[in-house]
């Protein structure tokens, strides 16, 4: 499988499976080793996207299915969210989108503020794309 190259501005994996090898075998690091560095039950885990704008950080994490969103993202996106951005209050926000991963499709998404989720939204990529650029402009106002 060969990953899309983009001509705009955005992140897109630059990798070919076939001549690479698996890209999570090939580049992703086991961040498991850490499991023994935290105290209780707690472990590392990654987002799909993470960016900071004026401060302030928007989390996006993608998912195949509503059914296997894991519960400590949420948790951690809630605790994010609920977070006070010096001089911008409580400015960070995060997604959890049902996509697929081929086609780009969002088909739902939830959106969390302040540590409290919204509804399941069935606007799909160009809501979302809309919300998360409200965001950014409210945030670089503050």
């Amino acid at each position: 499988m060969k990953h899309p190259t983009s001509t705009s501005r955005g992140n897109v994996i630059r990798h070919n499976c076939e001549t690479g090898g698996c890209y999570n075998v090939v580049h992703k690091y086991p961040i498991g080793m850490f499991h023994d560095a935290l105290p209780r039950n707690c472990q590392f885990t990654d987002f799909d996207a993470v960016t900071e704008v004026g401060g302030a950080i928007c989390i996006i994490e993608f998912k195949s299915d509503r059914a296997r969103w894991p519960v400590a993202q949420a948790i951690l996106i809630e605790r994010v969210t609920r977070m006070d951005v010096p001089g911008k209050g409580l400015a960070n926000v995060g997604f959890i989108a049902v996509a697929d991963n081929e086609t780009g499709s969002v088909s739902k998404f939830k959106r969390c503020a302040n540590g409290k989720w919204s509804d399941w939204l069935s606007g799909g990529f160009e809501e979302m794309h809309d919300r998360i650029c409200k965001w950014a402009l409210w945030v670089e106002a503050l």
